[in-house]
């Protein structure tokens, strides 16, 4: 197995990016977790990471839904995949209810 190294980026208000951060070594490689206030910062760190060759994919949280993650493609300039989480509809209505 080839290692590769990846960053999974969720937004939550009063995140930043500078402070709201965690890496952990996997055998597969090193995944950075990032925690954004909004789609915006998002994309300035992922468009940094992607430039700077950190990071081989990027997985955004759900809340991003397809436009989100177009922004951030966008960002990257198509240079590696991204992709958001989804859940299916039921579980949806679950997480709405913790989330709010």
């Amino acid at each position: 197995m080839s290692s590769f190294d990846w960053m999974f980026v969720f937004v939550t208000s009063g995140c930043s990016a500078e402070t709201h951060t965690a890496a952990m070594q996997t055998p597969a490689g090193t995944m950075r977790a990032i925690g954004v206030s909004s789609h915006e910062e998002a994309c300035a760190v992922a468009a940094r990471a992607a430039e700077a060759g950190e990071v081989d994919f990027i997985e955004l949280c759900g809340d991003f839904g397809p436009e989100g993650c177009e922004q951030v493609l966008e960002a990257v300039g198509h240079r590696v995949p991204v992709g958001y989480v989804t859940y299916f509809p039921d579980e949806m209505e679950k997480l709405l209810r913790v989330v709010g």
